[in-house]
């Protein structure tokens, strides 16, 4: 990955001029977060997945602050495992789901309004939860042992500890195992033992908006391959600054280019797939 200090450093290498046509590393920065905003908007739709702790009778859920637009949202309770319809504001009142009636079992459709995601029905069972059967003493630990496995689903699904989301691949006994730490936009954190441990029954995968970069270390969340594609916008940005019209036309027209071809290459890929990836900014 390339990191945020390494495209500052190369915008100010390529830019700044000994006769004093120079830029600070702010405005270096700025245009890279610029040109990030751009590719995100036009080339690349970042998505994640993202989990809900789901309580009988309760409709509502609060959305991640960086949520666009949803991609998917599957529901894992009482035996399903299924995708949930997504319905409009207007459709899902007019089926009734606003009245907050709890089901018997499976909500069956959902929709965003005003930032909360809605169920309809609201589920009629609580997720289950256990603890820490032990302390979680490295955001890297892959498995995490649980004082009842029988809690979380036989093979792969969704955990909640503190504030940090967890996906495990697989179980064994009391240990979730093969585990993804940090996940849903959270950060991978040590966890006491004795800690609640809840499953998540509810996941979306979401388009989001990316964080700006902001630590030297940080790397733009996008194929590692079209990182320095980002450059060329950056340059022009700055190019035209510094008054250098032509110089930041001529950058502007190879970053261009650079989308055109990773657009094609999008849309190469999910061809062979077979798989219809819509994009929350058309």
């Amino acid at each position: 990955m390339t990191a945020f200090s390494a495209l500052k450093t190369e915008v100010m290498q390529r830019v700044n001029d000994p006769g004093g046509n120079t830029i600070t590393t702010a405005i270096a920065g700025r245009a890279i977060n610029n040109a990030l905003e751009d590719w995100t908007n036009t080339v690349e739709p970042l998505w994640r997945p993202y989990g809900w702790f789901v309580t009988a009778k309760q409709a509502r859920y609060a959305l991640p602050s960086d949520w666009v637009k949803p991609k998917t949202l599957m529901w894992y309770q009482n035996g399903a495992d299924k995708e949930i319809g997504y319905l409009s504001p207007k459709e899902f009142q007019r089926k009734g789901y606003m009245a907050y009636r709890a089901g018997t079992s499976n909500p069956e459709a959902f929709t965003i309004i005003d930032g909360d995601l809605w169920l309809g029905p609201a589920p009629g069972t609580t997720s289950n939860s256990t603890t820490l059967n032990g302390a979680i003493s490295s955001t890297s630990a892959a498995t995490i042992a649980v004082t009842d496995g029988t809690k979380f689903h036989s093979n792969a699904g969704w955990a909640l500890v503190d504030t940090e989301q967890i996906m495990h691949q697989g179980i064994s006994t009391n240990d979730l195992t093969l585990c993804k730490r940090g996940q849903g936009g959270t950060t991978a954190a040590t966890h006491l033992t004795g800690a609640t441990i809840y499953r998540l029954d509810l996941v979306a995968t979401y388009f989001y908006v990316p964080v700006a970069l902001s630590a030297s270390t940080d790397a733009p969340a996008i194929e590692q391959r079209w990182q320095k594609a980002l450059l060329y916008k950056a340059i022009s940005e700055c190019y035209q600054l510094l008054g250098r019209d032509e110089e930041a036309t001529q950058q502007m027209q190879i970053y261009d280019q650079k989308k055109m071809e990773a657009k094609r290459e999008v849309r190469r890929l999910q061809r062979e797939t077979y798989m219809q990836v819509y994009s929350p900014y058309e």
